[in-house]
């Protein structure tokens, strides 16, 4: 199951001198979804969400989904070489997207350092993490009944 922080604790920590609460959103085994706060402000900061991806998936992923399969076929033209490509796909991966909002995007690097290495520290087995950081300006929530 993949690691990151704490679920039975309050996780707090402080970035740029910043009082900053952290809650689990979701937590599957193979996913996790976390909610950073401003407890003095009472709004929230970011939304992380992390991926476990499997070798097997990860290779699947690069052999068949048309964005990977279209840039490896450009990029890998003979044979040999995207078969030693394929070959070395044997390792599991940890994708990680950051929603900022643009209140807090002066903490974008402080959260990815923390994010990266908290996920480092807990899942020591994992050499590849991919972090992607993206600014928002608003939510908008729905529901369907």
């Amino acid at each position: 199951m993949l690691k990151f922080l704490d679920i039975k604790k309050q996780n707090i920590t402080v970035l740029n001198k910043m009082i900053i609460h952290m809650n689990a959103h979701f937590i599957t085994d193979t996913s996790q979804s976390w909610i950073f706060s401003n407890i003095k402000k009472e709004e929230g900061i970011c939304e992380v969400y992390i991926h476990y991806i499997s070798p097997e998936n990860n290779k699947k992923m690069m052999m068949e989904q048309p964005l990977w399969k279209s840039y490896i076929n450009e990029e890998l033209r003979d044979e040999s070489t995207k078969e030693k490509f394929f070959e070395n796909i044997c390792e599991p991966i940890i994708h990680v997207i950051i929603n900022i909002h643009h209140d807090y995007k002066n903490l974008s690097e402080d959260l990815f350092e923390f994010v990266y290495g908290a996920i480092k520290k807990n899942n020591p087995g994992i050499e590849e993490i991919i972090i992607d950081r993206f600014i928002y300006t608003e939510i908008i929530e729905s529901e369907k009944e």
